[in-house]
């Protein structure tokens, strides 16, 4: 038989590790397997061996199921009682010195509640007889033996038995968690005694921290001394844990606690960002992006991770644990991915290309559907700066992602944002074919416009939809001019008139085209510039001055609104003004007259028949004496 492979009994099979029967083990699988053939159970046909060889063995997981039988099957003694090492002696010695009244009882299976052993009779009366005397004594040496190792245990606490044959029941609950019964994975758990020192051990434990558990105490000291107390090992376990993690709490952490705290602090961060992000709007990033966002997390946290290295695997055996069935984890084109459980990647050029069409019929949909704001007629520089519209939130969206991918860094970058704005003005521009005119379009034409003065390069610009036309500029610049010239203020639109502001202001001539022959078209003028520091809160004649702005302009559309509607024609969006391009400039101050004077009227003749007219003379006379007392007097209302 050495040529045959080693097997399980059991199970039939070969693999896995195989232990060697003993002759205690030998016996107890008998008579298991007896009660099973008896009773008609499952391993009813396993074939155990006579003795022990080499090549039949078993697994330790085979045995356990082949020896658990069933609660009705197990016959156990009348009464639960505490075995000593003398009992279970004398109870040994009986059977030696009476064997045929042992030959005479049934084969059974005994939990002894006190020596934790099972002792069994196999056979009836005619196969006592027929059997030999030397195993008999052999058989009564090893339950003996079995007794005295059981009694001197460690512990010295047994399972306490629940049911007898006569189905009379002795309840015993558990002194930790006060039940009886207990099954912890479909296996009961079985109550042990709960000896004198086992609950001083209890007692000191519940009183080694500050954090006293007065209920343990309590219940301890009040536990009669003459009834014995059952606890289920798993109970007793758990208790010593969770007084243990109360010591451990107490005391001051270590590098290592703190480490472990941010350790779990950034997994939580990141965990939450997949909830929103790829859960909840069912998008998709690379597995490395992630980690690099933990190991940022990390960093703000402790400020030092060399002790540790991070891989990709480790979160991504986090997260998959952590969302089952919400997130899967593949692997595109050489790099993992992220995505919904649900959710789908392209990888075929069709559908790419119809996602693309799709995407450039909404982006079209929705910025035709754009409502922007006229320029007012008195037009001023912030009023060029804010545009007729600004970039809506999805086409920002739509281009930070287009320039910075998955990159969440690169994609919160303030370079990023401003890039994203100007394409996104640069496409409303395009789409409405310039009948919205965003805030780069007026400003970049009015810089470059003011810096070259050259209508063939702002026109160039204009092709490629960077700026308005040079016309449109002009219109505007005139417009500016003329809200400009109409207003009485002193500084500029945007200086604040504050005493805790720094200011500078400078004056320089600035002349143009002097280098002629003639001095004909030359430019001689006085150009100031000032500057201010931004302030920090809004002062109160700028809030006034825009709220005045804004009930000026409400009671405007109020009297138009009133002004039509006594008049029943349907009212439409207000047509835009056309600007003017022309200034005439208005100039209060008296031009030089360097001609000669010369009459160009004739005075009345000497014979004219006017001057010898005298009927009204003396009340003009009166008229004009009593205008110059007035004025001498300085009364009001006295005409000049």
């Amino acid at each position: 038989m050495s040529n045959v492979k080693p097997f399980c009994v059991i199970c039939k099979r070969k693999s896995d590790k195989l232990k060697c029967f003993e002759e205690k083990i030998l016996c107890k699988c008998r008579e298991i397997l007896k009660i099973r053939q008896d009773n008609k159970l499952t391993y009813c046909d396993v074939v155990v061996p006579k003795e022990v060889n080499e090549f039949q063995k078993y697994h330790t997981d085979c045995y356990r199921r082949f020896t658990a039988l069933p609660q009705k099957y197990r016959v156990s003694a009348s009464k639960p009682e505490v075995a000593s090492t003398s009992t279970s002696q004398q109870h040994a010695e009986n059977q030696s010195d009476n064997t045929d009244e042992v030959a005479a009882t049934e084969p059974t299976v005994h939990t002894h509640s006190d020596s934790c052993t099972t002792q069994s009779a196999a056979g009836s009366a005619e196969q006592h007889h027929a059997e030999n005397q030397s195993d008999d004594i052999e058989m009564e040496r090893l339950t003996v033996s079995t007794a005295q190792s059981a009694a001197n245990s460690t512990e010295q606490q047994c399972a306490a038995e629940i049911s007898n044959a006569d189905d009379t029941t002795v309840s015993h609950s558990c002194f930790f968690c006060g039940k009886s019964r207990k099954k912890v994975k479909g296996r009961e758990e079985q109550l042990f005694v709960l000896t004198k020192s086992g609950s001083d051990t209890v007692k000191n434990i519940a009183q080694s921290s500050d954090d006293i558990d007065e209920e343990m105490v309590k219940k301890v000291d009040d536990f009669p001394s003459d009834i014995d107390s059952f606890y289920h090992k798993r109970c007793k376990v758990a208790y010593y844990n969770t007084r243990q993690s109360v010591v451990r709490g107490n005391k001051e952490q270590s590098q290592w606690h703190l480490t472990r705290d941010a350790r779990a602090e950034a997994y939580a961060a990141v965990e939450n960002f997949v909830l929103q992000n790829i859960i909840n709007q069912e998008q998709t990033f690379f597995l490395t992006f992630l980690n690099d966002l933990f190991i940022d997390h990390l960093k703000e946290l402790t400020g030092d991770i060399c002790a540790y290295t991070f891989k990709p695997y480790h979160l991504k055996e986090r997260l998959l644990k952590k969302f089952p069935k919400r997130i899967t984890i593949i692997t595109f084109e050489n790099k993992t991915l992220v995505k919904p459980y649900r959710g789908i990647v392209v990888n075929s050029e069709v559908e790419k290309r119809n996602i693309l069409e799709a995407a450039a019929d909404i982006l079209n949909e929705k910025i035709r559907n754009l409502q922007g704001r006229n320029l007012p007629q008195n037009l001023t520089v912030k009023d060029i700066i804010q545009g007729e519209c600004d970039v809506p939130d999805f086409l920002m969206d739509f281009y930070e992602k287009i320039l910075a991918g998955n990159n969440y860094r690169r994609r919160h970058n303030s370079r990023t944002k401003r890039l994203a704005k100007s394409y996104g003005e640069d496409l409303i521009y395009g789409v409405l074919n310039g009948r919205l005119k965003c805030s780069k379009h007026m400003t970049l034409g009015l810089t470059v416009k003011s810096l070259t003065n050259s209508k063939k390069i702002v026109n160039i610009l204009n092709r490629y939809g960077h700026t308005c036309s040079y016309s449109v500029l002009e219109g505007l610049e005139t417009e500016a001019t003329f809200s400009s010239c109409e207003t009485s203020d002193i500084c500029p639109d945007g200086i604040e008139r504050l005493p805790g502001l720094h200011t500078g202001v400078a004056f320089d001539n600035y002349d143009r085209f002097v280098d002629t022959t003639s001095g004909k078209d030359t430019l001689h003028d006085t150009v100031g510039i000032i500057f201010q520091d931004v302030s920090t809160c809004e002062s109160e004649e700028a809030v006034e001055r825009e709220e005045a702005v804004e009930r000026e302009e409400a009671v405007k559309r109020e009297e138009a609104v009133a002004s039509t509607s006594n008049i029943n024609v349907d009212v439409t969006v207000p047509k835009k003004t056309k600007h003017r391009r022309s200034f005439d400039v208005i100039s209060h101050d008296l031009q030089p007259y360097p001609k000669r004077p010369r009459i160009v009227e004739c005075l009345l003749p000497l014979e004219s028949p006017l001057h010898s007219i005298t009927v009204n003379l003396t009340s003009q006379r009166h008229i004009y004496f009593s205008w110059m007392l007035s004025h001498y007097y300085q009364l009001s209302m006295t005409p000049m």
